[in-house]
């Protein structure tokens, strides 16, 4: 380099001594305004998402597409998805690869079953061989048709795919402190329905608080159609409450807090296991087991060993005892006093159950039928109908494999199989990592609980097809997927994404 253009000793120190100065007033309150408006630029779609769960929370309680309350819900969706979409960032979404692809994934395949195919196309796809004969003998051997059956019916989940999008959209936008705090509303949704459960309990089989014409008014159903519902998402909350009671105050950790926190998430788990027994669910006892051991591990691998806690320890322990005999009790008393049906539910095989175990071969021969395009999503009511046995014909229909397994495998064929499979193994790296760092990644491990919960409850039932459940999936997914590093008590906060 030559000597012109060489910077000069002087230069160098002006220049160094320039970058140690301090800032100005001005220069400081632009940062601090800077770093103001990025808190305050999640505050819109906090308060939209939250908004947006209390509206399905109210009226997404059904996986029925006659609900009524669906004229409300979807066009809500609709509008969520827009005033997301309005701020929307690919920043957003890469940080959320794994929820976002896999949403999108369920989006396209959905919408493909709705394509037109040429008439050479779709009589070669398999299980067509009977409209193919009636095409023939008719005459109709020009008409274009949508790999589904009942393209109404995949119209509908269509449609109905916009209440988890919009919770997707919107919480995508939402930083790391605004995305734990949906923790606490969660929570506050479950008691919620336990106690709309009460009321149906108390009201009898014509309670006003059974809001969906179709369901199980022989037990409380909360805020949804079905017990199995109600149950799954009360057992949900026990891996939450484990989170909750370890969470620490933003400003600092107060023991009079953090004991408060504790107290009140044994509380809330005394409340609800009653409810979850009442409801007559099997698959809701067993996810409910499952919950508290997940949100009992959570809480012992967290609690911090303070120095002079021995009385707040010593108090916790005098609660936990009191609500394990609190526990006990209520259970002796239903099991005296409470409805013959559900516990006749629990301890003995009911119709549908054995009901289950003679269509799950039937099934599973229709998938064999219509591999590996499948029938169409949304298409398994009238599919199943066409080769439903005389022999468990009865009045009512069966509306849902009650095994998302089948019916995915029946409907979507082997591209919803692999859908299946990359979902699984995306829920297998969020656990790797959750569970990487021990205490410090408690949402991370309550969002994975949660959705291996709704997975368990989906052997058996339809969950995942309720609009309010499908937004819980989602949340939880969130929390397992967020890519920032979270904090534990004393860590420093970091602003990266991994």
């Amino acid at each position: 380099m030559s000597g012109r253009n060489a910077p000069s000793f002087s230069g160098k120190l002006r220049a160094l001594l320039r970058s140690g100065r301090p800032q100005s007033r001005r220069q400081r309150a632009g940062g601090l305004l800077a770093s103001g408006a990025d808190r305050r630029e999640d505050g819109v779609p906090f308060v939209a998402l939250v908004a947006f769960l209390i509206l399905t929370f109210l009226t997404g309680g059904s996986s029925r597409a006659d609900v009524t309350s669906l004229v409300i819900l979807l066009p809500a969706a609709v509008l969520c998805c827009g005033i997301a979409a309005w701020g929307l960032r690919p920043q957003h979404l890469a940080a959320y690869r794994g929820p976002a692809l896999l949403m999108a994934a369920t989006l396209v395949l959905t919408a493909s079953h709705l394509v037109p195919l040429p008439p050479a196309l779709w009589h070669a796809l398999p299980g067509r061989e009977l409209i193919v004969e009636h095409d023939r003998l008719l005459g109709f051997t020009g008409l274009w048709r949508p790999v589904s059956f009942n393209p109404a019916g995949t119209r509908d989940v269509l449609y109905g795919l916009a209440v988890p999008l919009a919770v997707l959209l919107l919480g995508v936008r939402l930083g790391q402190d605004r995305l734990a705090r949906l923790l606490p509303v969660v929570i506050v949704f479950g008691c919620l329905s336990g106690l709309w459960a009460i009321l149906q309990f108390a009201g009898g089989l014509d309670s006003i608080f059974y809001t969906y014409r179709v369901s199980n008014p022989d037990v409380a159903t909360g805020a949804f159609a079905n017990r199995n519902h109600q149950a799954l998402f009360l057992a949900a909350l026990y891996p939450l409450l484990g989170a909750f009671a370890t969470s620490q105050p933003e400003n600092g950790t107060r023991r009079d807090s953090a004991r408060g926190k504790r107290i009140s998430a044994l509380g809330i788990a005394v409340f609800l296991l009653p409810l979850i027994i009442v409801g007559g669910s099997r698959i809701g006892l067993v996810a409910a087991m499952a919950g508290m051991v997940a949100g009992a591990l959570f809480y012992a691998t967290a609690v911090p060993r303070e120095r002079g806690g021995g009385r707040g320890r010593s108090v916790f322990r005098v609660a936990l005892g009191l609500g394990a005999v609190a526990v006990a009790g209520l259970l002796a008393l239903m099991l005296f006093t409470a409805r013959t049906a559900a516990f006749d539910r629990v301890f003995q095989a009911s119709s549908t159950q054995e009901l289950r175990f003679k269509v799950w071969p039937i099934i599973a021969e229709l998938v064999g039928r219509y591999f590996p395009v499948g029938s169409g999503i949304g298409s398994f009511v009238p599919v199943f109908q066409v080769a439903e046995p005389d022999a468990i014909l009865r009045p009512t229909y069966l509306n849902h494999a009650h095994n998302e397994g089948l019916e995915i495998a029946l409907t979507a064929g082997l591209p919803g199989m692999l859908l299946m499979a990359a979902a699984l193994v995306a829920l297998a790296v969020w656990t790797r990592r959750a569970f990487a760092r021990g205490g410090t990644e408690k949402l991370a491990q309550g969002g994975v609980a949660v959705i291996m919960l709704l997975v368990l409850g989906s052997l058996t039932d339809y969950p995942l097809r309720t609009p309010f459940l499908s937004c819980v999936l989602v949340v939880a997914s969130l929390w397992a997927a967020a890519p920032q590093a979270r904090v534990s008590p004393g860590e420093k906060k970091s602003g990266k994404l991994a």
